[in-house]
């Protein structure tokens, strides 16, 4: 990634309320739910937006709930909300990344 490209990353995500963290190749990114859940996932950085695009395509929020009821101890139909709320950032998230930097490379 070039610095510019890393500058609009860290931009991006602040705007969306998450944090951005560059480790040679790999881009990690973590953001906190309405919940409270720390949602931390990691991409390779030479092709970021589909990368991320791939993460948010992954993404099943009822699958995402399920997997997590035990852990948080919450009620599941508020963890449904939750991840459906998850899945609702990462969709804009992606979108925005997506958006900026093909505005960016023209």
């Amino acid at each position: 990634m070039t610095n510019k490209q890393k500058e609009l990353l860290e931009q991006i995500a602040e705007e969306h309320n998450a944090s951005v963290s560059f480790e040679e190749n790999n881009v990690e990114i973590e953001h906190y739910s309405d919940q409270g859940e720390d949602l931390v996932f990691n991409v390779c950085d030479s092709d970021i937006v589909n990368n991320l695009k791939d993460v948010y395509d992954g993404f099943d929020p009822d699958e995402h709930a399920v997997e997590n009821y035990h852990a948080y101890h919450m009620d599941l139909q508020n963890l449904l909300t939750d991840a459906k709320a998850i899945d609702e950032w990462l969709e804009e998230f992606v979108d925005d990344v997506a958006t900026q930097f093909a505005e960016l490379e023209n």
